[in-house]
């Protein structure tokens, strides 16, 4: 079923059709910060607690930080550390990073990022810049992150991080820097993409296991609820709430973002609508302030948004491209997504790993 969908959305583009959704072009309304670090590749973003922008580099041990304001850069430094010496930083300059593609806020007021295949947890503190890095006991710990795909979120009183190759989640004290392991009971599931929801339990994705998990946090107790394979397929980045009842998350192969009720565990499936959208591969979404989903996608140069209500979805093209679909020229790698709604803006902000840049698109510009 998904190779006939692949083949359709192929052929339709190849026709001359160019979307089946409306689409705006408005170049002004966008503005590009090249990174100072060349070949840095940043991927993740994340509002912090101090209101800036903050990504990490798939290249570079560095976590950086955008003054919304002013559009400054400034980057940390994050030590070099193999986690079989005990953290022992190792004195590498500029030591390449090994795939890391998640920062996040800490309800303790810091920012936290992974550091990719070494598995570790990375803590800037916002008081005094300094970056330390911590390392999960459990002895599948060297094998528990071998490709890019994991994710963190922060609860009241624990960051918790998904070890997608071990089938663990970990969580991570702010006070005590101890840790908690919860195994998947699904092996080889992936879990992956994650938020701490209203109703006080960690959600998460099970992309190879095909299936969205809850963590209660108080007794340790995994559930877990089978998506509707294959029209959703290979569940992904879990990071939008909406009504205090549903959880929303992308969808690589399905070419989707779709949605799990909390209480009914029904589930809803809107299929992106851009011709070519079978090698999309949406991959992150945010929420705006009007309830608007929005989600990059891998392939595709385009930010798209949509009501969770209807699904009706709204394609904005970024700019400097010269094909949009079934994949972009040229390949810009549109991973981050993340809206602001502070100091007075409101805006979308978004990676482009290729170029080495972060961009952003200002919702209120000619209104």
């Amino acid at each position: 079923m998904v190779n006939m969908r692949c083949f359709v959305a192929t052929a339709l583009a190849l026709t001359g059709a160019a979307y089946a959704a409306p689409v705006v072009s408005d170049s002004d309304r966008f503005t590009f910060l090249n990174m100072p670090t060349p070949l840095g590749l940043p991927c993740d973003l994340a509002v912090g607690p101090d209101n800036m922008i903050y990504t990490n580099y798939l290249l570079a041990n560095k976590i950086v930080q955008i003054n919304p304001t002013t559009n400054a850069i400034k980057e940390f430094d994050i030590p070099f550390t193999l986690p079989l010496l005990s953290n022992l930083s190792l004195p590498v300059y500029g030591g390449v990073a090994f795939a890391p593609c998640v920062v996040r806020p800490g309800q303790d007021g810091n920012m936290y990022a992974a550091t990719g295949l070494r598995n570790q947890l990375a803590k800037l503190d916002l008081a005094t810049g300094v970056v330390s890095v911590f390392t999960p006991p459990n002895a599948l710990q060297p094998v528990g992150n071998l490709q890019l795909l994991n994710d963190m979120w922060g609860g009241p009183e624990d960051m918790f991080l998904s070890q997608s190759t071990a089938d663990v989640i970990s969580a991570f004290n702010y006070k005590t820097h101890q840790w908690r392991t919860y195994q998947v009971p699904t092996p080889g599931s992936n879990p992956f993409g994650m938020r701490y929801a209203s109703d006080g339990a960690l959600w998460f994705t099970e992309t190879l296991g095909q299936k969205i998990g809850r963590l209660n946090t108080t007794t340790g107790v995994i559930q877990e609820f089978p998506v509707p394979f294959p029209t959703v397929a290979t569940p992904a980045v879990l990071r939008v709430e909406t009504g205090g009842d549903m959880l929303w998350f992308t969808c690589f192969v399905s070419d989707s973002v779709a949605g799990i009720n909390m209480y009914t565990h029904n589930f809803t499936n809107y299929r992106n609508t851009a011709f070519g959208s079978a090698v999309s591969v949406p991959s992150v979404n945010t929420l705006d302030a009007q309830n608007n989903i929005w989600f990059s996608t891998w392939t595709q140069n385009l930010l798209t948004y949509f009501p969770p209500a209807t699904g009706k979805m709204t394609h904005i093209e970024i700019p400097r491209t010269l094909i949009y679909t079934p994949i972009s020229v040229p390949f810009e790698m549109n991973v981050g997504v993340q809206y602001y709604g502070g100091e007075g803006k409101n805006r979308i902000y978004f990676t482009q790993s290729i170029f080495n840049r972060v961009g952003y698109y200002d919702l209120d510009a000619g209104q």
